[in-house]
């Protein structure tokens, strides 16, 4: 029967060679097997990126559930409290944070969008508030902690120089 099996080898420095072997019978005309025909080839830059798209398929959806769980957790906030005396105001501003929700969202998947044409992720740095990010930061979480009951407070020390970051970047991390 043919035959096909892959195997990996370690290769100095720190590399794996994939090699997939295929086998096949060889027969002579009384059809009697006389030998067995092997093929060598070197898979390794498919496993390269076949590691590469599942990164890629872990990352996207680690990174696409974070903004989604937000907005779903602001949208319930705003429900619980529609009819609450004061309801409308935090209604308001949980519904601000899911629209901000919202707007990483699109933004993550023109990146990925983006990533799948380039194969690059360009890292675009410019000088940055660190108190910005770390607010950002906060937001993102804020609709989950006041769902969980979960008091947030901020600590910042007062005239922290900026950053040179990719704020986008970041903020996904």
């Amino acid at each position: 029967e043919p035959t096909r099996r892959d195997f990996a080898r370690k290769i100095p420095p720190n590399q794996t060679l994939y090699i997939q072997e295929s086998g096949s019978p060889v027969m002579d005309e009384h059809q009697q097997n006389v030998g067995r025909l092997l093929v060598l080839r070197d898979i390794t830059d498919e496993k390269l990126v076949e590691s590469y798209r599942e990164e890629i398929s872990s990352m996207a959806v680690h990174d696409l559930r974070s903004p989604l769980s937000a907005m779903i957790d602001a949208l319930r906030i705003a429900l619980d409290n529609m009819d609450k005396p004061g309801g409308v105001a935090i209604a308001t501003q949980t519904i601000n944070l899911a629209l901000v929700s919202a707007d990483k969202l699109i933004g993550l998947v023109n990146s990925l969008l983006e990533l799948r044409k380039t194969r690059k992720m360009e890292l675009t740095r410019s000088a940055t508030s660190l108190s910005d990010l770390i607010d950002s930061a906060k937001q993102t979480l804020v609709s989950s902690a006041e769902r969980a009951d979960i008091p947030v407070e901020l600590q910042v020390p007062a005239n922290l120089p900026p950053v040179n970051v990719d704020a986008d970047k970041i903020r996904r991390v």
